[in-house]
């Protein structure tokens, strides 16, 4: 399953990154699971799918991002219908980085068959170091 997992989360990564990059919100948010959890976002206790639907859309109709790239992604843990993974997350716009965290995100196989994101959870800055992955 290690490869299939890897191969599942590249290819989910990819997607994220492409649809971010095209302004594609509809098919963006069909990667996301209406039962996600957005945990480590300062301020906010939990963001569900309703509001990282619309801090998404206006970003994307703001043409704020202009880059997003996924680096040193690590399976921690895979099933049948289940992915734990690790990844640098950094999104860019014309000026540089506006955000660059350690992430762990969860992908589960819904009904439909599609993975999604379940959770996500931005690392400390001490866990991202933990996990060796460096955020500068």
């Amino acid at each position: 399953m290690s490869a299939q997992a890897r191969q599942i989360v590249e290819g989910w990564l990819d997607a994220c990154a492409q649809t971010t990059l095209d302004r594609l919100h509809d098919e963006h948010m069909d990667l996301i699971s209406r039962n996600v959890s957005l945990l480590g976002v300062p301020g906010f206790e939990v963001i569900k799918f309703e509001d990282w639907s619309r801090q998404c859309k206006d970003e994307f109709d703001e043409d704020l991002v202009k880059r997003v790239r996924y680096d040193d992604a690590e399976i921690v843990a895979a099933g049948l219908s289940l992915i734990i993974f690790r990844t640098i997350e950094t999104v860019e716009d014309d000026e540089g980085p506006l955000d660059r965290n350690g992430i762990e995100g969860t992908l589960r196989r819904e009904d439909d068959g599609k993975w999604r994101l379940t959770q996500e959870r931005i690392l400390s800055e001490e866990e991202a170091e933990r996990y060796q992955l460096v955020v500068d």
